[in-house]
């Protein structure tokens, strides 16, 4: 009898470590994501920008997947479903635009002089609860970008400038160059 107890317990000991063996392989990340940018997201929780982190790779894989159900609900593609969006989205524009009484370049201006006031307001606020202005909080959000940059380079065997010109080929700005 004893010698059965020692088994049954032996073997619902491997099945609870083989079921954890297994849960933790499920829950590695599967992604269709170039490399650098997996390694830039687990670094940078994201692409490096304000907020919490995580959250733009997080937002980025919600709206990849809802794009992915509505473009499959309509019966066209993800690209299909992306080109009739901008194409309503010129038409939105156009439209806001002529309420307003202004051009479409004018308006895109205007909205974008809205994003950097908002950017701009969060620096403030971040500033303020770390009680330094934001020009240190500048300097020293750079000097983090810098030194994960570092990291990964040296964990991937090259300079920092070619880490930026990798992260430049997948649409990533640094020093103030646009995204692709």
């Amino acid at each position: 009898m004893l010698n059965k107890k020692k088994i049954l317990a032996t073997a619902l000991g491997a099945v609870f470590a083989i079921s954890a063996f297994g849960s933790a392989f499920a829950a590695e990340e599967t992604t269709t994501q170039p490399q650098t940018q997996i390694q830039m997201n687990k670094l940078f929780g994201g692409a490096g920008h304000f907020g919490k982190k995580g959250t733009k790779v997080r937002n980025e894989a919600g709206r990849e997947a809802k794009l992915a159900q509505l473009a499959a609900e309509k019966g066209i593609t993800v690209e299909e479903l992306k080109a009739q969006r901008e194409q309503n989205r010129g038409k939105n524009l156009e439209q806001l635009a002529q309420e307003k009484g202004i051009t479409v370049d004018e308006l895109k201006a205007q909205m974008k002089q809205e994003r950097e006031a908002r950017h701009q307001a969060k620096l403030d606020a971040l500033a303020k609860e770390k009680g330094i202005t934001v020009e240190a909080l500048k300097a020293e959000m750079e000097q983090k970008r810098e030194a994960k940059l570092a990291e990964l380079a040296k964990q991937k065997g090259i300079t920092v400038e070619e880490l930026k010109a990798q992260f430049e080929q997948e649409g990533h700005h640094f020093r103030g160059k646009m995204r692709k």
